[in-house]
């Protein structure tokens, strides 16, 4: 039975399909737009600084063979201190700047350093260090913007996530694209970059949450209309890509 996937994996395969080919040859022609990192932003929010305090030292070896999905055991609440470590190292900046360009990395890996990816958090249960409500991960000054305080009831839950067992989580951490961060570079092939960082970012919040005593799964199944509505986003410019549950 033919997908429309199929046809779309054989339109993305031409590396600069949709763009002048020839620019990448030398990065001093690139236009300023692909040498130019941009970062959402909210004007008027109330902003909450996290912590820079990394997590407890473990072996990284034991992360790996211990990893599994944890499908909703909320007990404790989860500390910003145990958020801001998560975030910091699944896709916040790090100390270390990338020499030829003077920008400091991700915690992520980014096809062409486009970074097209954006990070929200709702935070479901009353127990967790910060309120329940919707916040915007500022990656720039490593700290939430708060979008919206607000309670979650279980149906509400219900109403964003498949799986019944999302409504006793924590926290759900989702990831959108703003998917012309990337195509004005890489053309119909960008696609396939954006979902390999959302990966990339996933991958991480699984090993850095780890140490922390968070459990993590990462969700398909999403309403992503409902989503996009609670965000506020347009699902075309900046779209849902990926969810992960945190529970303690």
């Amino acid at each position: 039975m033919p997908f429309f996937f199929h046809q779309y994996h054989r339109r993305s395969a031409d590396h600069a399909a949709g763009t002048d080919s020839r620019l990448f040859q030398r990065t001093e022609d690139w236009p300023k737009e692909w040498k130019t990192i941009y970062y959402k932003s909210y004007a008027g929010v109330r902003t909450i600084p996290l912590t820079k305090t990394a997590p407890p030292p473990t072996n990284f070896f034991d992360i790996v063979a211990n990893r599994k999905s944890v499908n909703g055991a909320h007990e404790h609440g989860i500390s910003i201190a145990d958020l801001s470590a998560i975030l910091k190292y699944s896709c916040g900046l790090q100390d270390t700047v990338r020499h030829t360009s003077g920008v400091k990395l991700r915690a992520q890996p980014s096809g062409g350093m486009r970074f097209p990816l954006e990070v929200y958090v709702l935070s479901l249960k009353k127990e967790n260090g910060i309120a329940p409500g919707v916040y915007h991960f500022n990656v720039k000054e490593h700290a939430l913007n708060v979008l919206r305080v607000r309670a979650f009831s279980s149906q509400d839950i219900l109403q964003m996530f498949t799986y019944p067992w999302a409504k006793d989580c924590s926290m759900a951490v989702l990831v959108t694209a703003v998917f012309n961060r990337t195509a004005m570079k890489y053309g119909e092939r960008a696609y396939r970059y954006v979902l390999l960082e959302a990966g990339h970012i996933g991958q991480g919040m699984y090993l850095s949450a780890a140490p922390c005593g968070v459990g993590v799964t990462g969700m398909g199944g999403t309403q992503d209309e409902a989503l996009h509505s609670l965000l506020d986003i347009d699902g075309t410019q900046e779209s849902l890509v990926y969810a992960l549950m945190l529970s303690k």
